[in-house]
């Protein structure tokens, strides 16, 4: 359950420092760390070790609610409604900008909204944040009106328990919990050329902002992707996806646009509205996280407009970076 997982995280000890930042490990020999380091790297790339298990390779210090409380310049419980990946991150590799929609506060500045920055990966320490989801929020005020999530911040999914330890909030909102979303089973994809037909839009980017566009879950969600490529639809750099409200959980959940947990993007099959021109989600199809055979049966296609040099296709190998 969330709460045990998080009361382990508050509660054991396991040796951390008391700062609450990442204990770290001492190696005699500089280069056995550097070994460790890039051995460790390298599973991580290679999909060896997962994310949970990349999460515990360090620890943090015993903190209770009430201690996270008093050590953090802002607390509070809420549902992340943007995410926004920023090009010049923090020097502490803070590269996501996240708005989150405050239900209860217990500290720090009142208002219907937080922004918070954080790392848009998990961090050794950490774990991704999705759009779309509740977190008891422990933030610090790296200078004055900017707050960040630092590893061991004792942030984690909304847990009832531990939001009961921190006693009676400051401000109260009342949460909006919309029915659960029943995921329909999809027919088998159409081919690659099949569904370059058939689609309105068919690119290859990455997701660089999501922004949820309803009240709490409801409603639907805004993609903003950097292109890499264009096989169809398009020559800009940036383009939007609207997906509409019912289809996010069901849309997202192979692939995990939410949290940009991607290595090289994703592969979009869009059609298009025919009064706003707008792009929307395909509920069934072969939207996917970038998959080289994919790119190769739908052809070479072409870069955005203002694509830079290393993005560009490489022929010889039948692929591009």
């Amino acid at each position: 359950m969330a709460s045990g997982r998080l009361r382990s995280q508050l509660a054991e000890n396991d040796a951390g420092p008391e700062d609450g930042r990442a204990a770290s490990v001492r190696f005699p020999n500089p280069r056995l760390a550097l070994l460790f380091v890039l051995a460790l790297v390298a599973g991580v790339l290679a999909g060896v070790l997962p994310q949970a298990e990349v999460a515990r390779a360090c620890t943090c210090a015993p903190f209770t609610p009430l201690e996270a409380l008093a050590r953090s310049d802002a607390v509070f419980h809420g549902r992340v409604t943007r995410m926004r990946w920023i090009d010049t991150p923090h020097p502490e590799g803070f590269d996501a900008e996240v708005t989150l929609q405050v239900y209860d506060s217990w500290k720090g500045p009142a208002g219907p909204t937080f922004t918070l920055y954080t790392a848009g990966v998990s961090t050794f320490c950490d774990f991704p944040m999705s759009v779309g989801e509740r977190y008891l929020v422990f933030a610090a005020e790296d200078t004055p009106g900017y707050y960040v999530r630092r590893p061991c911040s004792h942030t984690h999914e909304y847990d009832e328990d531990v939001a009961r330890e921190l006693g009676p909030p400051v401000i109260v909102a009342p949460v909006d919990e919309p029915p659960p979303v029943t995921c329909s089973p999809c027919d088998p994809p159409p081919s690659p050329s099949d569904a370059l037909l058939e689609a309105s839009a068919v690119f290859h980017g990455w997701a660089i902002d999501i922004e949820h566009l309803g009240d709490g879950r409801i409603g639907p969600r805004r993609v903003t992707f950097e292109i890499v490529r264009w096989w169809k639809g398009g020559s800009e750099r940036f383009v939007s996806l609207e997906v509409p409200h019912g289809y996010w959980s069901c849309f997202d959940e192979g692939f995990g646009m939410s949290t940009r947990i991607q290595r090289d993007g994703y592969i979009v099959y869009a059609d298009r509205d025919p009064e706003s021109g707008a792009l929307l989600a395909q509920r069934c199809g072969r939207t996917q996280r970038f998959s080289e055979d994919e790119a190769r049966a739908l052809g070479l296609g072409s870069p955005p407009e203002g694509a830079t040099e290393w993005r560009l296709f490489l022929p010889a190998v039948g692929v591009y970076r």
